[in-house]
Parts: structure tokens; C-alpha cells; sequence
């Protein structure tokens, strides 16, 4: 086939970890593999594809993130506890981070070039003890103005006042907020009417739930 003829002449190949075992014959004997976001990927798939390397295998993620993706019950905790460990906590790595210890097989990238000081200051010390430091430029929107109540990169709105209680979805786990949902649209409306919101590309709303995500698709 020409996508593996295409594949076995190219220099990087990059694949999730499930489509490496799903289609093992169009993957194997790299010279190097790296897992990205390895916090992740569960134990067995960590150990399968770490396989298909003759020389090295670097790993790298963030465990301080998002965990292990599993559809194991809590009731199953030993079967959840082996292959949902994430692979920094199973070598060690964690344990030294959060007890202010070095380990041999670990390099923290410190230097953020992502967010604005004073939202990386929100993160750093809670949970990364105060080590990262920031890149020249981070957070920086060049020709922007903002009205002024949004004079902070940071801004919490507190909405407890108005009881905003969260629903479920029928029949799925998937949770979703009326009172929140009507601020971030009259909040994404009035910036448009005043003229600082152009188009979907100036503003971005993120929501942990996919109902959460439906309603605020209908209600802007």
C-alpha cells in the first residue's frame, strides 16, 4: 500500500499509542520513540510501546495533569491501580518531585512560554513548587485592548451568589450549568457589541463537560 511505503521511507512517524498495537505490522523497529503526554497513557501501552525501540525511549508528559485514560470501575481498585499508575509515579518521579529530590532519569523543562506571570503564579507554587520561570514574551498579545474591567490577565467571576447548581445529562455523567452558561454568553455578547470580539478566533470558551459545551453552543 502507498501510505506504508510512505511510512517505511519516512524520517519521523507519529502515531497515538493504540493505533501502534491496533497496526502493529506498520510499526516497529524505530531507532527512537517518544511517548508525549505519557501521564496519559496506561502502564501496559507505556510498556508495548516502549518495545519498538532499538535505542531509546524518552518519555514526557505532565503527571501534574491529566491522568491515565481507563474505563476501569473504582470497585476494580487492584486492576485500576496497576495499569491506571501513571508511569512518573510507577518509576519514582513523582515521589521525588513532591519531596524536593532530584532523579536520574528526569529533566523538567522550567521555562514556560505559554501564559501571562500572573496566571502562571495561580499553578506554580500549588503545584509545581515554584520552579517555573518565564520566557521572554509569554502570555504577550501584541495590538490588543481590552475594556477595563478586564485590566488583569486573570479575572474570577463568582456566580455563587446566584445558586448556579449543576444538572446531568440524562443518562450520561456529563454535567452542565444554566447560570453559568447565560454569564459566559452575555459576557462573549457584550464584548462583541463593544467592538473587541470580531470574529470565533478573538475568544475562546472551555468547559470540562461535552453538556456544558452543547448548551453554550445554543445559547450564543
Amino acid at each position: 500500500a502507498l501510505s506504508l511505503k510512505v511510512m517505511n521511507n519516512a524520517k519521523v512517524i507519529a502515531a497515538t499509542s493504540t493505533q501502534t498495537y491496533l497496526q502493529p505490522k506498520n510499526f516497529n523497529d524505530f531507532d527512537i520513540v517518544v511517548l508525549d503526554e505519557a501521564s496519559m497513557i496506561n502502564l501496559p501501552a507505556v510498556a508495548y510501546v516502549s518495545t519498538l525501540a532499538k535505542n531509546k525511549v524518552v518519555i514526557s508528559g505532565d503527571f501534574m495533569q491529566i491522568p491515565a485514560i481507563s474505563q476501569i470501575s473504582d470497585k476494580q481498585e487492584n486492576a485500576k491501580k496497576t495499569i491506571c499508575t501513571n508511569i512518573f509515579k510507577k518509576i519514582g518521579i513523582e515521589d521525588s518531585v513532591f519531596n524536593n529530590r532530584s532523579h536520574k532519569n528526569m529533566v523538567q523543562l522550567r521555562k514556560q512560554y505559554r501564559m501571562d506571570e500572573k496566571i502562571c503564579n495561580l499553578i506554580n507554587n500549588r503545584f509545581y513548587q515554584g520552579s517555573l520561570v518565564q520566557g521572554n514574551g509569554a502570555g504577550r498579545m501584541e495590538n490588543k485592548t481590552y475594556p477595563n474591567f478586564l485590566n488583569s490577565p486573570l479575572i474570577i467571576i463568582d456566580t455563587a451568589e446566584d445558586k448556579p447548581w449543576a444538572s446531568l445529562k440524562p443518562n450520561t455523567f456529563s454535567r452542565y450549568n444554566i447560570i453559568n452558561a447565560i454569564t459566559i454568553r452575555n459576557l462573549c455578547f457584550h464584548l462583541h457589541n463593544e467592538g473587541f470580539v470580531n470574529n470565533v478566533n478573538d475568544i475562546g470558551v472551555v468547559t470540562p463537560y461535552k453538556a456544558q459545551s452543547e448548551l453554550l453552543t445554543k445559547v450564543c
